[in-house]
């Protein structure tokens, strides 16, 4: 399973730059486009070589990483390092404890965004209604609108239409 996601990685790692060169190409920064272009293909292939051979191999040898990391150290020898393990002796036990104090600047700032950031939240949620009104001689022209509740907001407005008394025509007297 490792391989095929070691593969789907370095493909990703490889198309990333290749984008980011395409932007850089689309925004006149060539130099930069021609860098990632050239770089980049080097450098994963060079890892990718690694890591497989690392994989595969295990190193020089193929009985392990360990022994290969081993085996790169200038005056040891192969069965030194794989039938002795470091020979280590504890001299003395001491008890510590540790108190770490830090103060940090910026916390109350960040709890006060965060404060605001909830508040604002919860005031998107009230509901916010408007009504406009014209009257031109005989006749009313009435809109609104609103950011939620949009059918309380029409009974709402039909309750207050209804409410408009009727304007009533003076009657010359003959």
């Amino acid at each position: 399973m490792w391989p095929f996601i070691f593969n789907r990685v370095m493909v990703c790692m490889a198309i990333f730059p290749l984008f980011t060169a395409c932007v850089f190409v689309t925004n006149h920064a060539y130099a930069q486009a021609i860098i990632l272009f050239v770089t980049v293909p080097i450098m994963l292939v060079r890892f990718n070589s690694f890591c497989f051979f690392r994989s595969v191999s295990g190193g020089r040898d193929r009985r392990g990483a360990a022994l290969g990391c081993a085996w790169a150290k200038p005056g040891t020898s192969e069965q030194a390092s794989a039938a002795s393990p470091p020979h280590v002796v504890v001299e003395d036990v001491r008890g510590a404890t540790g108190l770490e104090l830090k103060s940090d600047p910026g916390v109350p700032a960040v709890y006060a965004g965060f404060g605001g950031l909830m508040v604002t939240t919860l005031i998107s949620y009230l509901s916010h209604s408007q009504v406009w009104a014209l009257q031109q001689g005989s006749s009313l022209f009435v809109t609104g609108r609103t950011n939620r509740a949009k059918l309380a907001f029409e009974k709402e407005y039909d309750e207050l239409l209804n409410a408009v008394p009727e304007l009533q025509r003076a009657v010359p007297e003959s």
